[in-house]
């Protein structure tokens, strides 16, 4: 049998930090995650992802 990988999805909203990263769309950014650290342009800002 296969498994499958879960994930668990963070659903609160933080409108301070949505409304800050419109502010700053389309600067270079660094961004910590738990896999690593990404760098790039931020292209996108969305209330649950971002796009760099």
């Amino acid at each position: 049998m296969r498994e499958i990988e879960s994930t668990t999805p963070i659903s609160q909203f933080c409108r301070s930090l949505y409304q800050t990263l419109i502010s700053i769309e389309g600067r270079l950014i660094s961004v910590q995650t738990t896999n690593g650290s990404l760098q790039g342009m931020l292209e996108s800002v969305m209330p649950d992802h971002i796009v760099l």
